[in-house]
């Protein structure tokens, strides 16, 4: 196993596009498996790697100094720095070793891996957990997802989640075989797309209100719009929110502003007023038909 030596430049994109990421895996797909399975018989949770000097293992962050190692973790109101002459020392204060450690930089360096992490996933009722690569990269998060079938829950979670159109045009998860699938991601949507919520806008004569913007804000904490838009029928189907409290609106041009004016559910202008609407982990709220008064038309 090799040591933890040079000092590193700043990460970047390994692989230019999708077509050299999974080209990488193609050429060495017995390894991603070998890594991947070894990862989950070994039962751990987070490793990752930049370059060979900056390791973070579970919620242990390990930095290269000039004389030595520094260890960071959370305490009980605010990160501990501890300094160490040697990673095996280091390594203790997170319940490993310098041989764990340098075992897994070592994998993940030779595969052009800079992070590996068990992510677990509920679908249908059931639990499972997947293994998630991620390359290095500047901005945007990419790389590789694997379940085997021995884990039904994980790799059928992985299949509906590549069949879910991504809220971004950057956004992208397919799968490549055997189990594995290929990501690109915002880091604002790490959790699985499966909690929705649907339901149909009408106007107050009757006639639906089509292609119509509806968003879905948090009830509480920062604000993190969350869109969709309504067919030619006024259905919208809102997918890929984290589990919470929220409230839905619609944003309707009005000539007689001129502008546009907010409407929530269930018909009102006032956010106050607004119904709030509780989502849970993987599931579909379905909103009750809905009406709002069509505007002026001038």
């Amino acid at each position: 196993m090799s040591g933890c030596i040079s000092f590193d430049p700043p990460p970047h994109r390994d692989f230019k596009d999708e077509l050299a990421a999974i080209r990488q895996f193609r050429g060495h797909e017995s390894a991603f498996f070998r890594l991947a399975a070894s990862w989950r018989d070994g039962g751990n949770d987070y490793f990752c790697t930049i370059g060979q000097n900056y390791i973070f293992w579970s919620k242990y962050h390990f930095a290269r100094t000039l004389i030595g190692w520094k260890v960071s973790y959370p305490g009980a109101e605010d990160y501990i720095d501890r300094e160490f002459r040697t990673l095996e020392e280091a390594a203790a204060t997170a319940h490993t070793t310098r041989a764990e450690l340098e075992f897994w930089q070592d994998q993940l360096l030779a595969l052009k891996i800079e992070c590996i992490e068990t992510v677990p996933v509920r679908y249908r009722g059931q639990s499972g957990a997947f293994v998630e690569l991620e390359m290095p990269q500047p901005i945007l998060e990419y790389g590789l997802r694997y379940a085997p079938e021995i884990d039904g829950a994980a790799s059928t979670a992985l299949q509906e989640w590549a069949s879910i159109p991504p809220p971004l045009p950057s956004m992208t998860m397919h799968d490549i075989g055997s189990g594995w699938f290929y990501y690109e991601r915002s880091s604002g949507y790490r959790h699985p797309p499966f909690s929705e919520v649907n339901g149909a806008l009408h106007y107050a004569d009757g006639g639906a209100a089509e292609n119509t913007p509806v968003g879905l804000n948090p009830a509480f904490g920062p604000p993190a719009f969350v869109s969709g838009k309504t067919d030619a029928e006024g259905h919208f189907r809102v997918t890929w929110l984290p589990a919470g409290r929220y409230r839905v609106s619609v944003d309707v041009f009005d000539p007689s502003i001129p502008g546009h004016r907010r409407w929530y559910y269930p018909g009102v202008l006032d956010p106050d007023r607004a119904s709030e609407i509780v989502v849970s982990e993987e599931q579909a709220v379905n909103l009750p038909l809905w009406t709002i008064p069509r505007p002026p038309l001038n």
